[in-house]
């Protein structure tokens, strides 16, 4: 690695997503779980996850912000996101990121990296 300090890149895959009728962006996560860095940082981010259960569907884990927006516009287990080719993907909220990650997390959505 050429900086100093750097001693692993774990790749990923992130933007916005655009929320027409209430004019609302959240940043979403794309991570590759199978990276074993990767699985680690969220075992600890969410003690109760079952990594290999998350990854069987498609699922997400949201933060407090977005499960707010979610819950306000009638989206309680999943929703549904449109692709850049017009079609709808399910995706079931697995989880929601613990409160004390607020600061970092309140406004993402994180999912499997093929997903996003």
């Amino acid at each position: 690695f050429d900086i100093y300090g750097v001693t692993k890149v774990t790749p990923r895959v992130y933007g916005r997503y655009f929320f027409r009728p209430k004019s609302k962006s959240f940043l979403i996560m794309g991570i590759d779980f199978f990276e074993e860095e990767s699985q680690k940082n969220l075992e600890n981010l969410i003690e109760d996850i079952d990594v290999k259960a998350f990854l069987t569907g498609n699922n997400m884990i949201i933060g407090e912000g977005v499960k707010e927006y979610l819950k306000n516009n009638f989206y309680y287990k999943n929703y549904k996101f449109m692709t850049p080719k017009g079609k709808f993907i399910d995706v079931k909220i697995a989880k929601i990121v613990p409160k004390e990650t607020r600061l970092l997390a309140n406004d993402m959505i994180i999912m499997p990296i093929d997903l996003v």
